[in-house]
């Protein structure tokens, strides 16, 4: 299983620094893991530049990156605002008890056209 951004030790100290509430989060890896690839997924037509290789699994880090004062970016780190973010992320993540896996559909049909009829939501 890949890492997502940060740490785990990071996620901690970045929550206790904020007085942010993480007990019972129990397996933070998992949370961080779903955080990272939701970041990806929502913001990556916004990040700038290119992935170090085609095959690396998440988006970070990059090359030909600049910040807002048009500063180069390293391409050797995740920036700390990436990690950050993930580390929100992931703590919502937790507090919503979000079920990433999606419901299964009850009927699939494809006639000319697609239909698709979902399993009632519990």
């Amino acid at each position: 299983m890949s890492d997502g951004y940060g740490t785990n030790g990071g996620f901690t100290a970045y929550h206790q620094a904020r007085g942010n509430d993480i007990t019972g989060i129990a397996d933070v890896a998992v949370a961080r893991l779903v955080a990272s690839e939701w970041l990806d997924g929502a913001f990556r037509p916004q990040f700038q530049g290119l992935k170090i290789t085609p095959s690396q699994e998440r988006e970070w880090p990059r090359t030909g990156v600049v910040d807002y004062y048009g500063n180069a970016v390293s391409h050797l780190t995740v920036p700390l605002a990436i990690e950050q973010a993930s580390y929100e992320a992931a703590l919502r993540y937790k507090q919503l008890n979000v079920d990433s896996t999606p419901k299964p559909y009850r009927r699939l049909t494809i006639d000319g056209a697609l239909t698709v009829e979902y399993a009632k939501q519990d």
